[in-house]
Order: C-alpha cells, then structure tokens, then sequence
C-alpha cells in the first residue's frame, strides 16, 4: 500500500538510497516515525484507484469549464490511467469531456448524450510536483442541459526497480 504503512517504528526503508548514477526514476516516499527516503520505483497504469475526487461538478457553459482538479504533490515517471464519467442530461442533449494539464488539453475528447466513463492511459510523460490535472467540460450547441464531470480518478501500480545481476565469483 502506498503511503508505506507500518508501525510506529516505521518501515524499514534504509535500502532504498542509491547513488546519483544509479537512479532512474527518484521517487520520494515516506513512514510512520522514520526519515525521508528516495528511491527508484517503477509507476504502472493499472485499475487501482490511488486518488478519487468524486463529488460531480457541471456547467452551463457552452465554452470549455474546468470542473475537477488535482494537484500532484510529487513527481514521477511511468504510466498512469485517469478516469472521469461524463454525464449529460437526456438525450439528445451533449455533453463533452476533456483532460488538462495546466490548462493545456491532453488525450482524448469524449462526447455523449447519456453518461460515459471516460479512461485514459499516459505513458512517457514526466509529472512534476505542482502539475494540475483537471477536467473540463462543456455543453453542445443548442444544448439545454448542463455538462457534469464525476469520479475524476488517478489509477497506478508502484513497484520497486529490480536490478539485473550476474554472479561472477572468481574461479
């Protein structure tokens, strides 16, 4: 589980320090009761939803609204999926959806006249601390019903890198 979790002695972790040549991706980790660490983790799409902001937020708009945000404390690199459901009102009515990062669109437009669960999977993208992920959305033209966005999600696996090794003792 991601924080660590432990007991009050906290987790054990002293193996995680590499030399700056060594790390590929530093990530910052902590523990109950023990000091800070970096390390080199290995971040994956995955189903696990690590963060949910789930409360539903809509617009009127028929310009771009961001509607969900989050921020991210920390920096990494790997994949990561981010779902959202778009939700329109009845149909024939049109709702649109799209993902930012600081207010730059990023991925997929979604479009629907009922409600969408909208997923996308980035890979190769360096998320630094401070970044804002957000969720936008807007109404169709002539649309009468408002845009709403729900269930803005950050899903990933953390492991830790392993090394290649070859034993080459000596004859």
């Amino acid at each position: 589980m991601y924080p660590p979790q432990g007991n009050a002695a906290g987790v054990d972790v002293s193996d995680a320090d590499a030399a700056v040549g060594e790390v590929l991706a530093p990530k910052t980790f902590y523990s109950v009761a023990a000091p800070r660490k970096t390390g080199t983790y290995s971040w994956t799409a995955s189903a696990t939803v690590r963060t949910n902001n789930p409360t539903q937020k809509f617009t009127y708009s028929y310009s771009w609204v961001k509607l969900k945000e989050i921020k991210l404390n920390g920096t990494f690199l790997g994949s990561i999926r981010i779902n959202y459901q778009l939700h329109s009102g009845l149909p024939p009515e049109v709702a649109y959806g799209k993902l930012y990062r600081n207010a730059i669109a990023i991925g997929t437009q979604y479009t629907t006249t009922t409600t969408k669960d909208c997923s996308q999977t980035f890979s190769g993208i360096a998320w630094v601390a401070n970044d804002l992920i957000q969720g936008y959305a807007k109404m169709g033209d002539g649309s009468t019903m408002r845009a709403r966005l729900s269930d803005f999600q950050f899903c990933y696996d953390m492991y830790r890198a392993t090394i290649s090794t070859t034993n080459q003792d000596p004859a």
